[in-house]
């Protein structure tokens, strides 16, 4: 069986709504992005996910750029999250050895009611750099729709971590490559002629 793993961020509206007592991610993303705009789709063993920029993403942001670092900066690793979204509640194993990333997981509810879809469809093999690109994009959007709104690292502190794991992360998921960057290099040099 193939498996899938990717996310696809939409384009979001986003508010310039800065509230000077935010102090983490999850607040400052609640108050930049509205209830009612474009979901970024999670897409496990071909199985869409919406996941709501104000109340999923922003519960699930913190763990999931931990486990990017850790990947970025470790060789081997075994971590369990507990997504704690009650629109994305499911709990991952994740583990990472080589050049393969494992992820089995448990799905409690998602938008949509798909769990039962979700469970059956069995884990996520792939390539640990084909997973850490996915979430290059929507990291990249989260800290621009942040910046737009106001936010800076003083008062956010994470926000200067989520930047800078998104620029160690070398290359975009695969909805997001550029077309040259996935064409066999004589044919780049070719189309320049």
């Amino acid at each position: 069986m193939t498996t899938s793993f990717e996310i696809q961020t939409g384009q979001p509206r986003t508010e310039a709504a800065h509230d000077p007592e935010d102090e983490s991610l999850c607040d400052a993303i609640q108050g930049a992005f509205p209830l009612r705009t474009e979901h970024m789709f999670m897409v496990w063993n071909h199985v869409y996910i919406p996941l709501g920029y104000k109340y999923d993403v922003s519960l699930i942001v913190d763990d999931a750029l931990d486990l990017v670092d850790a990947m970025l900066s470790e060789a081997t690793g075994l971590r369990t999250i507990h997504w704690p979204s009650n629109t994305f509640a499911s709990s991952w194993t994740v583990e990472w050895r080589g050049a393969l990333v494992t992820i089995q997981a448990t799905w409690s509810c998602v938008l949509g009611g798909t769990e039962s879809l979700l469970n059956a469809s069995g884990p996520v093999v792939l390539p640990v750099d084909e997973f850490v690109a996915e979430w290059k994009r929507p990291f990249e959007l989260v800290a621009r729709a942040l910046r737009e709104a106001g936010y800076s690292e003083h008062q956010i502190p994470r926000l200067a971590v989520l930047e800078s794991v998104a620029s160690r992360v070398r290359k975009h998921g695969r909805l997001y490559v550029l077309q040259q960057d996935q064409l066999p290099r004589s044919s780049v040099h070719e189309g320049r002629r």
